[in-house]
C-alpha cells in the first residue's frame, strides 16, 4: 500500500511553505511517503519575463534551499513540482521540477512539451530531452554535498515501485510521456498544472486524469483546482473546482497489486526505449499495510456552466480584492443585463466567504477583517458583507427611463450593495460646455441632425454593434457583408483602447486581453482595402448560391 498526499496552493512567501508542509503533514493524522505540491509554488506561474531575470532563479534556489534544510519534508519523497522553477544550464533557462528525499536531490526533471496555446507563451523557456548531470549552486552543495545532480527525462525507482513525472502540457500532448512510462513497467504518475479555468473545461481534463494536481488562485487568470487522483481509469479521490481555500489536501491509500493486475501483459518494455532509472534506497510501503483498507471510486459531479460562471469569477475576484488592498468594490449598475451580472458575481463571493468563514476558513476570515479594517468582524450574512464590500450606483441622466432605474434599485436591495442614486447631466453638460467653448458647435445626436461621429461621442459606442445571432439569421448576404466591413473598420479604430484596459476574467477560449491573449497589433489601416475589395468582388453566382441556400 502507498498513501499518496495531494495539495493545492498560493505561494507568496517561503512562511507559506512551513504553513503547507504543517497543514499536510497534520491532516488525518495522516503519514505520506509521496509528497507531490504544486508546480507554481516557489516562482509563481505568472512570472512572465520575470523569468529572464537572474535574482528570480536565486530566489526560487534559496526558496528550495529552506525546503531541503526543513525537518518537515524528512522521510518523504519530496515530488516538488516547480513548473515553473526556472534553472539555468549551458546558459539556457529550462522549466523544472526537483524531486529531493531526505536532504538529497534525487532528480532535476525539465520540462519536456512547452505550451504555447491560449494564455500559455511558454517558448521562452527551452525543452531537454538527454539525462545529463546539473551542477547545484554552492548554496545547495553546501547543503546536500552534493556537487551534480541527474538533469533529464529520467524516473526514480524505489524498493518496492517505480515513479514516473509529467508536467502540465505533457499530459494533454498525444504522446504524452507516461504512454511510454507505462509501457516500460513505470507504476506511478505525477502530473502537477496550473490549468486555468474555462467553461467546460473540466470535462475534458476528468477524461485524462491520472495522479494530477492543479491549483487555484488568481493572476490575469483564474486557476481552479480539481487535484485529482486516480487508479486503473477510476477516481479515488479530488478536490473542489472553486474554493478560496489556500491549500486543499487530498489523500488516499492505493494497492499497487490492483495496478499491476490491471496492465498484466500491456507493458512491454522491449518495444520501447528503456528510461534511465534513479536507484533510492527508500520504500513508499510497509509491511503493516496489509490491512489498510484502500479507496474506492467516487463519482464525479460536474458543475453546470451558469454554476461555473457563478462560482469561478467570484474566487477570482476574492483574491484580486484581498491581494489589491483595496476596501471593496464600486459597480455603476445601469439596470442592464452586464452590469446586474457582474453584481450578481460580486454576491455569490460573499456568499462563498461567509460559508468559508462559517467552514473554519482562519484565513478567509483574516483577509476579511482587514479589507474592511474590523479586526472583530464576523461575516454571517452575505447580503450584510456585501453591504461592506460593494457600492453599486445608479448615474441617471435625462436619457435614463424610470424602468432601468427601478431595476438597479431592486437588484442592489436583494443583494445588500451600498446603492447611490447620482444624477450626472451636470456633469454631462459640463463637458459639452467645454466641449462648445473650445468647437464652438455643441454635439448632437444624429436624431437630432449630428453627424456620425458627434452621435457616436454622445453615445460611447464601446458596446453597440453588437448583433445577436437571431438577427444575423435573417440579414440577407449583402447585409451580412456590409456589417463584416463595418465591424472591422470599427475595430481597427478601437483596437488600441484594449492595451489600457484592465486584464479581465478569462472565461472561455478565446479572450480580447491585450498582451496575454491576443498578441495582435494596436494599429491598422482602417480602409481595409484589400479585404474589403475581395468581398466586393465575391463571384456573383457564388453569392446568389448563398441567398439560394438561405430561402
Amino acid at each position: 500500500m502507498i498513501h499518496m498526499g495531494m495539495i493545492h496552493l498560493i505561494y507568496d512567501t517561503y512562511e507559506l511553505v512551513t504553513k503547507i508542509v504543517v497543514r499536510m503533514l497534520k491532516t488525518d493524522d495522516t503519514v505520506f511517503v509521496v509528497l507531490h505540491k504544486s508546480f507554481i509554488y516557489i516562482s509563481g506561474y505568472g512570472c512572465a519575463d520575470h523569468f529572464y531575470e537572474s535574482d528570480t532563479l536565486l530566489h526560487c534556489f534559496q526558496v528550495l534551499k529552506s525546503l531541503l534544510e526543513s525537518p518537515l519534508t524528512q522521510d518523504i519523497i519530496c515530488d516538488e513540482i516547480e513548473k515553473k522553477l526556472p534553472v539555468m544550464h549551458h546558459n539556457v533557462r529550462y522549466s523544472c521540477r526537483v524531486i529531493f528525499l531526505n536532504k538529497k536531490i534525487l532528480l532535476i526533471r525539465p520540462k519536456m512539451i512547452l505550451a504555447n496555446y491560449g494564455n500559455n507563451r511558454e517558448f521562452s523557456m527551452m525543452y531537454w530531452l538527454n539525462l545529463g548531470e546539473y551542477f547545484l549552486p554552492r548554496m545547495i552543495q553546501d547543503l546536500t554535498g552534493q556537487t551534480t545532480v541527474p538533469f533529464g527525462d529520467g524516473v526514480l525507482s524505489s524498493k518496492d515501485t517505480c515513479i514516473g513525472s509529467e508536467i502540465c502540457a505533457e499530459l494533454w500532448n498525444p504522446r504524452s510521456p507516461h504512454v511510454d512510462m507505462g509501457l516500460d513497467g513505470i507504476e506511478i504518475f505525477t502530473n502537477s498544472s496550473a490549468s486555468y479555468h474555462e467553461l467546460r473545461k473540466v470535462l475534458t481534463m476528468s477524461l485524462i486524469f491520472r495522479i494530477c494536481l492543479f491549483q487555484r488562485l488568481c493572476y490575469s487568470l483564474y486557476y481552479d483546482g480539481c487535484a485529482v487522483i486516480a487508479i486503473n481509469g477510476d477516481i479515488v479521490a479530488r478536490g473542489t473546482q472553486f474554493s478560496l481555500e489556500d491549500v486543499e489536501v487530498v489523500t488516499a491509500t492505493l494497492d499497487l497489486e490492483d495496478v499491476r493486475s490491471y496492465r498484466g501483459e500491456r507493458c512491454h518494455p522491449h518495444m520501447h526505449k528503456p528510461y534511465q532509472r534513479i536507484q533510492t534506497d527508500f520504500t513508499l510501503s510497509d509491511c503493516d499495510d496489509r490491512c489498510l483498507p484502500t479507496h474506492q471510486p467516487v463519482e464525479w459531479i460536474f458543475h453546470t456552466p451558469e454554476e461555473e460562471i457563478s462560482l469561478g469569477p467570484a474566487c477570482w475576484l476574492w483574491d484580486y480584492l484581498r491581494r489589491s488592498g483595496q476596501a471593496g468594490f464600486l459597480l455603476p449598475l445601469s439596470g442592464g443585463v452586464d452590469s446586474s451580472s457582474t453584481a450578481c458575481i460580486v454576491y455569490s463571493m460573499c456568499v462563498q466567504i461567509c460559508q468559508a468563514v462559517k467552514d473554519g476558513n482562519s484565513q478567509v476570515l483574516e483577509d476579511v477583517q482587514r479589507v474592511v479594517n474590523n479586526s472583530s468582524y464576523r461575516p454571517e450574512d452575505p447580503r450584510e458583507l456585501c453591504g461592506h464590500l460593494f457600492t453599486t450606483c445608479y448615474m441617471a441622466s435625462e436619457n435614463s427611463s424610470e424602468d432601468t432605474c427601478n431595476r438597479a434599485k431592486d437588484l442592489a436591495a436583494q443583494i445588500g450593495s451600498n446603492h447611490l442614486n447620482i444624477n450626472i447631466d451636470m456633469a454631462v453638460k459640463g463637458m459639452l460646455g467645454i466641449f462648445s467653448m473650445v468647437t464652438g458647435k455643441w454635439p448632437q445626436f444624429r436624431a437630432n441632425g449630428g453627424s456620425v461621429r458627434e452621435n457616436l461621442a454622445l453615445q460611447n459606442v464601446q458596446g453597440n454593434f453588437v448583433p445577436c445571432f437571431v438577427q444575423i439569421k435573417f440579414l440577407g448576404v449583402l447585409q451580412v457583408a456590409t456589417k463584416v466591413k463595418h465591424f472591422f473598420r470599427m475595430y481597427s479604430i478601437n483596437r488600441h483602447k484594449m492595451t489600457t484596459v484592465t486584464p479581465s476574467y478569462h472565461a472561455e477560449n478565446y479572450s480580447p486581453d491585450d498582451n496575454l491573449f491576443d498578441l495582435r497589433p494596436f494599429l491598422y489601416n482602417t480602409q481595409w482595402a484589400w479585404q474589403f475589395r475581395c468581398i466586393d468582388n465575391e463571384d456573383p453566382e457564388f453569392l446568389k448560391f448563398l441567398i439560394d441556400s438561405r430561402l
